[in-house]
Protein backbone atom coordinates (compact mmCIF):
# COMPACT_ATOMS: atom_id res chain seq x y z
CA UNK A 1 0.00 0.00 0.00
CA UNK A 2 2.64 2.54 0.74
CA UNK A 3 4.70 1.75 -2.22
CA UNK A 4 0.96 2.23 -4.42
CA UNK A 5 0.96 5.72 -2.55
CA UNK A 6 4.67 6.79 -3.14
CA UNK A 7 4.38 5.50 -6.97
CA UNK A 8 1.09 7.58 -7.13
CA UNK A 9 2.51 11.13 -5.65
CA UNK A 10 5.35 10.42 -7.77
CA UNK A 11 2.91 10.13 -11.02
CA UNK A 12 1.33 13.31 -9.40
CA UNK A 13 3.89 15.33 -8.79
CA UNK A 14 5.84 14.34 -12.44
CA UNK A 15 2.60 14.70 -14.14
CA UNK A 16 2.05 18.61 -12.60
CA UNK A 17 5.69 19.38 -13.20
CA UNK A 18 5.30 18.24 -16.97
CA UNK A 19 2.05 20.34 -17.51
CA UNK A 20 3.06 23.24 -15.86
CA UNK A 21 6.90 23.04 -18.28
CA UNK A 22 5.60 22.20 -21.23
CA UNK A 23 2.50 24.68 -20.61
CA UNK A 24 5.09 27.55 -21.35
CA UNK A 25 5.32 27.17 -24.49
CA UNK A 26 1.55 26.98 -26.54
CA UNK A 27 1.33 30.00 -23.71
CA UNK A 28 3.69 32.09 -25.28
CA UNK A 29 2.83 31.38 -28.93
CA UNK A 30 -0.70 32.35 -28.20
CA UNK A 31 0.37 35.54 -26.40
CA UNK A 32 2.65 35.70 -29.01
CA UNK A 33 -0.35 35.38 -31.78
CA UNK A 34 -2.47 37.57 -30.23
CA UNK A 35 -0.04 40.28 -30.41
CA UNK A 36 0.45 39.54 -33.74
CA UNK A 37 -2.89 39.59 -35.17
CA UNK A 38 -4.12 42.28 -33.34
CA UNK A 39 -1.16 44.55 -35.05
CA UNK A 40 -2.71 43.67 -38.35
CA UNK A 41 -1.53 46.26 -41.02
CA UNK A 42 -4.24 48.91 -41.65
CA UNK A 43 -2.09 50.94 -44.65
CA UNK A 44 1.15 50.38 -46.21
CA UNK A 45 3.89 53.31 -47.09
CA UNK A 46 5.97 52.91 -50.30
CA UNK A 47 9.10 55.13 -50.73
CA UNK A 48 12.15 55.29 -52.85
CA UNK A 49 15.28 57.32 -52.70
CA UNK A 50 16.03 59.91 -55.61
CA UNK A 51 19.54 61.38 -56.27
CA UNK A 52 19.72 64.68 -57.15
CA UNK A 53 22.41 66.61 -58.96
CA UNK A 54 22.50 70.33 -59.34
CA UNK A 55 23.40 72.10 -62.49
CA UNK A 56 24.85 75.13 -60.85
CA UNK A 57 26.88 72.33 -57.89
CA UNK A 58 28.29 70.52 -60.96
CA UNK A 59 30.13 74.03 -62.58
CA UNK A 60 31.13 74.37 -59.18
CA UNK A 61 33.06 71.25 -58.63
CA UNK A 62 34.70 71.82 -62.09
CA UNK A 63 36.87 74.91 -60.33
CA UNK A 64 39.93 74.45 -58.34
CA UNK A 65 38.68 76.27 -55.06
CA UNK A 66 35.02 77.44 -54.09
CA UNK A 67 36.55 81.47 -54.16
CA UNK A 68 36.67 81.34 -58.16
CA UNK A 69 33.62 79.96 -58.04
CA UNK A 70 32.13 81.77 -56.48
CA UNK A 71 33.20 84.50 -58.39
CA UNK A 72 32.12 83.01 -61.47
CA UNK A 73 28.93 81.67 -61.02
CA UNK A 74 25.98 83.44 -59.99
CA UNK A 75 26.41 81.55 -56.48
CA UNK A 76 27.29 78.01 -55.05
CA UNK A 77 26.59 75.41 -52.87
CA UNK A 78 27.96 75.41 -49.45
CA UNK A 79 25.72 72.98 -47.77
CA UNK A 80 23.44 70.65 -50.01
CA UNK A 81 21.59 67.32 -50.15
CA UNK A 82 22.04 64.19 -51.99
CA UNK A 83 19.43 62.57 -52.25
CA UNK A 84 15.45 62.90 -50.86
CA UNK A 85 12.63 61.02 -51.18
CA UNK A 86 8.93 60.39 -52.95
CA UNK A 87 6.84 58.80 -50.31
CA UNK A 88 3.27 57.34 -51.31
CA UNK A 89 0.10 55.09 -50.64
CA UNK A 90 -0.12 53.31 -53.70
CA UNK A 91 3.71 50.91 -55.03
CA UNK A 92 5.40 53.41 -56.97
CA UNK A 93 6.42 51.22 -60.05
CA UNK A 94 7.83 54.19 -62.46
CA UNK A 95 9.22 57.12 -61.55
CA UNK A 96 7.72 60.78 -62.17
CA UNK A 97 7.76 61.98 -65.51
CA UNK A 98 9.35 64.87 -65.18
CA UNK A 99 12.90 64.62 -63.70
CA UNK A 100 14.75 67.47 -65.17
CA UNK A 101 13.32 70.63 -62.89
CA UNK A 102 14.07 74.63 -62.39
CA UNK A 103 14.04 75.91 -59.18
CA UNK A 104 13.54 79.39 -58.43
CA UNK A 105 13.91 80.52 -55.26
CA UNK A 106 14.61 83.84 -53.39
CA UNK A 107 18.62 83.65 -51.47
CA UNK A 108 18.08 86.06 -48.04
CA UNK A 109 21.38 87.30 -46.61
CA UNK A 110 21.29 84.36 -44.09
CA UNK A 111 22.20 82.25 -47.05
CA UNK A 112 19.35 80.34 -47.04
CA UNK A 113 16.33 79.65 -49.90
CA UNK A 114 12.27 81.10 -49.23
CA UNK A 115 9.78 81.16 -51.23
CA UNK A 116 10.76 77.96 -53.81
CA UNK A 117 8.96 77.17 -56.44
CA UNK A 118 9.34 73.74 -58.91
CA UNK A 119 8.61 73.86 -62.76
CA UNK A 120 7.47 71.76 -63.90
CA UNK A 121 5.74 69.56 -60.96
CA UNK A 122 6.94 65.97 -60.88
CA UNK A 123 3.67 65.08 -60.60
CA UNK A 124 3.76 63.69 -56.80
CA UNK A 125 2.97 66.21 -53.93
CA UNK A 126 5.62 64.19 -51.76
CA UNK A 127 8.45 64.38 -53.87
CA UNK A 128 8.00 68.17 -54.47
CA UNK A 129 7.34 68.80 -51.00
CA UNK A 130 11.09 66.81 -50.73
CA UNK A 131 12.65 68.91 -53.57
CA UNK A 132 11.67 72.38 -51.52
CA UNK A 133 13.15 70.77 -48.25
CA UNK A 134 16.26 70.23 -50.13
CA UNK A 135 16.57 73.68 -50.94
CA UNK A 136 15.35 75.08 -47.21
CA UNK A 137 18.42 73.13 -45.82
CA UNK A 138 20.75 73.93 -48.10
CA UNK A 139 23.15 76.63 -47.50
CA UNK A 140 24.56 79.20 -50.17
CA UNK A 141 27.03 81.77 -51.04
CA UNK A 142 27.42 84.33 -53.93
CA UNK A 143 29.44 87.31 -54.97
CA UNK A 144 26.07 89.49 -56.35
CA UNK A 145 25.63 92.50 -53.42
CA UNK A 146 22.18 92.94 -52.07
CA UNK A 147 21.55 96.48 -53.03
CA UNK A 148 17.70 96.78 -53.86
CA UNK A 149 16.81 94.94 -50.71
CA UNK A 150 17.63 91.85 -48.55
CA UNK A 151 16.74 89.35 -51.30
CA UNK A 152 17.74 87.96 -54.49
CA UNK A 153 16.47 85.65 -56.93
CA UNK A 154 17.88 82.97 -57.92
CA UNK A 155 17.39 79.72 -60.13
CA UNK A 156 19.10 76.39 -60.07
CA UNK A 157 18.32 73.10 -62.48
CA UNK A 158 17.91 69.98 -61.13
CA UNK A 159 17.97 66.33 -62.24
CA UNK A 160 17.02 63.69 -60.20
CA UNK A 161 17.96 60.01 -60.73
CA UNK A 162 15.56 56.94 -59.16
CA UNK A 163 18.24 54.54 -56.66
CA UNK A 164 17.42 50.99 -56.38
CA UNK A 165 16.29 52.23 -52.61
CA UNK A 166 12.69 51.31 -52.21
CA UNK A 167 10.76 50.29 -49.28
CA UNK A 168 7.52 49.41 -47.79
CA UNK A 169 6.45 50.61 -44.30
CA UNK A 170 3.67 49.34 -42.78
CA UNK A 171 1.15 51.63 -41.02
CA UNK A 172 -0.95 49.53 -38.30
CA UNK A 173 -3.80 52.47 -37.65
CA UNK A 174 -5.45 55.56 -38.25
CA UNK A 175 -3.16 57.63 -36.20
CA UNK A 176 -0.29 56.63 -37.64
CA UNK A 177 -1.43 57.28 -40.85
CA UNK A 178 -2.69 60.94 -40.36
CA UNK A 179 0.63 61.38 -38.55
CA UNK A 180 2.68 60.56 -41.49
CA UNK A 181 0.23 62.32 -43.86
CA UNK A 182 0.68 65.55 -41.83
CA UNK A 183 4.50 64.90 -42.26
CA UNK A 184 4.45 64.78 -45.44
CA UNK A 185 1.36 67.00 -46.97
CA UNK A 186 1.71 69.68 -44.37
Amino acid sequence: MKFINKLLNTIFILGIYSNTSFAENPTEKSITYAKASARKVFSKIYSCEYKIFYTNLEKQKKFDNDEIAKSALPFIYSKNTNSIYQYEESPIIQPPKNLIIKVDFDFKMDNKAYNITITPSTDSASLDKSIQNAFSIAKFSTHKNFWWGNTLKLSDEIRLEKTENCQIRNIYNEEQLSRWRKQVFP
